[in-house]
């Protein structure tokens, strides 16, 4: 019986790279399970991704140096194999059987079985391949159908509707019983009926008229090969300009976004501008009518000395107490003034 995966015998310091203990366990679980079961560890990888909030690519990521570098977890998962990459030659010859394949009513994870001799592991390599060149590698998809058409057998375009399980829509399956033999009665009787009337026409060539036949629909076929692939570059081009759009658009916003935060704090300022601007007013008229209520005592108490000065001696000290309390009175008032000016801010 297999060991559980635990993290017991790992030493956590020595790459964990931040993954705690109930994630690397969780890992290791699902690794284990995908092996015993013949699974991609890509599953594995996303649906921890889910559970811890990483990336599929991290988690990935993690796992592969994990085996590179932690003894007891490369022990209890196996190192990985050595990849083995595929030719173009292979990719093509690959692509070319599913196509046919599906064609012919078959998966495409049954096709890659037989391809793989019924080894799991050898499926998934070759399946794997397969969707990542329908997805990465068109033009060897394109070739692919070209060399299928001009041979005139029976085939799936991939970039067609195409079901979740990879098996043809109902419009292609009827397209392709027609190809493979269905109705094969029906089409026997009218290709007798055909080479009958031949027979009886002694100028018709009934070898020269097929081949012109199949020139024609040959011909035919390979056109509508070749506006299917425009077709396809064209809506390639058109996702394309969509997503430039798209990034200048959320460009554009982000601009618009800093502009109107730019235009926001230009108004506060404004305001507290403004302000201190109607502050500064409100102490500029203050001061300028405490300096004239200033100036018009400092004019009684030049006046009240000035008529003072002008009496004569018997006749000042005789005033001398009313002139004193008059000049105390106008310099008490001058104080409260100068206060006031002082005291605005």
């Amino acid at each position: 019986m297999q060991e559980f995966a635990t993290t017991d015998n790992m030493n956590l310091t020595d790459g964990s790279l931040g993954w705690n203990k109930t994630d690397i366990e969780a890992l290791m679980l699902g690794a284990q399970q995908a092996k015993e079961k013949d699974l991609p560890l890509k599953t594995v990888f996303e649906d921890l991704a889910r559970r811890t909030g990483r990336k599929p690519n991290s988690v990935r990521n993690y796992y592969y140096a994990m085996l590179k570098r932690n003894e007891y977890f490369s022990q209890m998962l196996g190192k990985p194999q050595a990849f083995q990459p595929f030719s173009e030659e292979e990719v093509f010859y690959l692509v070319k059987e599913v196509l046919k394949a599906q064609a012919k009513g078959e998966s495409i994870r049954s096709c890659t079985l037989r391809l793989g001799n019924g080894d799991m592991k050898e499926m998934l390599r070759y399946q794997n391949k397969y969707r990542s060149a329908v997805k990465t590698n068109p033009h060897i998809i394109k070739e692919a159908l070209k060399d299928l058409q001009d041979s005139g057998q029976p085939y799936v375009n991939p970039y067609e509707y195409v079901s979740r399980r990879g098996r043809p829509s109902k419009k292609q399956s009827g397209a392709m019983k027609l190809k493979t033999g269905a109705g094969e009665d029906a089409i026997i009787n009218i290709l007798g009926g055909i080479l009958k009337d031949l027979e009886r026409a002694d100028d018709v060539n009934t070898v020269k008229f097929f081949e012109e036949l199949a020139r024609l629909t040959s011909a035919a076929a390979k056109r509508k090969g070749q506006d299917d692939f425009k077709l396809k570059d064209k809506c390639e081009l058109l996702e394309r300009a969509l997503e430039s759009r798209q990034q200048e658009y959320e460009q554009l916003q982000e601009k618009y976004e800093y502009t109107e935060k730019l235009l926001s704090c230009a108004e506060e300022e404004q305001i507290s501008i403004k302000e201190q601007l109607d502050q500064q007013k409100k102490i500029t008229m203050q001061l300028r009518g405490n300096m004239s209520a200033a100036l018009s005592m400092l004019r009684q108490l030049v006046g009240i000395n000035k008529e003072f000065l002008r009496m004569n001696s018997i006749i000042k000290m005789s005033n001398l107490t009313q002139y004193i309390s008059e000049l105390k009175e106008n310099i008490d008032v001058c104080e409260k003034v100068v206060s006031n000016c002082v005291n605005i801010r």
